[in-house]
């Protein structure tokens, strides 16, 4: 899942998830009657990363690295990966949850996505707010939306970017980006707005653009003029555009990456411009495509510093199995994989990186 963070300040409150526990823990609110429990012992394994040795150097990672992920037969959890002890460690998850990913911001709300297995309750996305100690949906009861998720919040514009289909005509359409639209909601209002057809939504910095995917490559929608734009994505790189692809934006805006898993490919483009999206193959940070055509990039997501990124990686065999799967973590100074997390005891397609953020 795709992360904006647009301040380096250290928060001055714990880490949103902390609260959850504690919140839901208490049963501050009830859901409209959805009861929503945490899972206080989840079977978490402790895995020591393997780190490279030839790549540490003065800047190594800190905070945290939340995902989404589930082990066979089990709930999906919000885990977070503490860099300092180098451990996993559950932090929230909602009981009968087909899915979940989470989005934190700076002013102590956290999203969560609410997917029952069953039952009338439609799927959801719950804002938490530490100063209120409330719990809400943010949208609204006869919402017809579903299969929400990738979301992506706006500091300056206070308002949540998502991916949705409609309720009705889902079956079988998940192959192309045209079958879910771009989705912004006011959290306070339950306001939705419809962007376009696409997936993977991530905002500017200045919450004057939103950038994503379509059918056919990136778009840019601007909000001055409410228009959308077509951005080219430079000639070295002709990605084959697929709902299985994900793209990230740094903090402070000046690098975009692109995972295309059809192409063994994690891509990193300049930002040149924010008025019209310009693009450039990045000079100082290498793109990585695999030339066997054996290996898959996913869910690329930038720390809070703009100094890493965070991908996961899986191999995969002549009948596409994917084996080895793991999260690794470059640094951008030098393009060295200072970490490589093993994550094959999860299910690797219910395993997604939604959000890196300070302790």
């Amino acid at each position: 899942m795709v992360n904006v963070l647009t301040s380096n300040q250290k928060p001055t409150q714990k880490p949103i998830f902390k609260y959850t526990v504690v919140l839901m823990l208490c049963g501050v609110i009830s859901l409209i009657g959805v009861n929503i429990f945490l899972q206080v012992q989840p079977s978490v394994p402790q895995i020591q990363p393997a780190v490279k040795k030839e790549s540490m150097g003065a800047s190594e990672p800190t905070g945290v690295l939340y995902t989404s992920m589930a082990q066979k037969d089990e709930l999906v959890h919000v885990i977070g990966y503490y860099f300092n002890n180098a451990t996993f460690e559950s932090v929230a998850a909602l009981d009968g949850a087909t899915t979940m990913q989470i989005e934190s911001t700076k002013k102590a709300i956290s999203f969560l996505v609410f997917a029952p297995i069953s039952g009338t309750q439609k799927e959801n996305i719950i804002a938490i707010d530490k100063s209120t100690r409330t719990m809400n949906f943010v949208l609204s009861s006869n919402t017809t939306l579903t299969n929400e998720r990738s979301l992506n919040y706006s500091e300056s514009k206070k308002l949540l970017a998502f991916q949705a289909q409609e309720q009705e005509g889902v079956e079988g359409t998940l192959a192309s980006a045209d079958t879910w639209g771009i989705y912004v909601v006011d959290p306070k209002t339950q306001n939705v707005d419809l962007i376009g057809k696409g997936i993977d939504p991530v905002w500017s910095p200045d919450g004057t653009s939103l950038v994503y995917l379509g059918a056919d490559g990136i778009k840019q929608y601007i909000y001055a003029d409410q228009t959308t734009k077509d951005i080219v994505i430079p000639n070295t790189a002709k990605p084959q555009v697929g709902t299985n692809m994900n793209l990230d934006i740094t903090p402070d805006g000046k690098l975009l990456a692109l995972t295309s898993p059809n192409n063994s490919a994690l891509y990193f483009f300049d930002v040149l411009s924010w008025d019209r999206l310009r693009l450039e193959n990045s000079k100082i940070y290498s793109s990585i495509i695999n030339t066997e055509n054996n290996k898959a990039y996913y869910w690329p997501t930038f720390s809070f510093d703009n100094k890493f990124i965070a991908v996961q990686e899986a191999n995969y065999d002549q009948n596409g199995i994917k084996t080895t799967a793991t999260i690794s973590i470059i640094r951008l100074s030098d393009m060295n994989t200072v970490r490589k997390i093993p994550i094959d005891s999860y299910d690797f397609n219910r395993a997604f990186i939604d959000d890196w953020e300070m302790r």
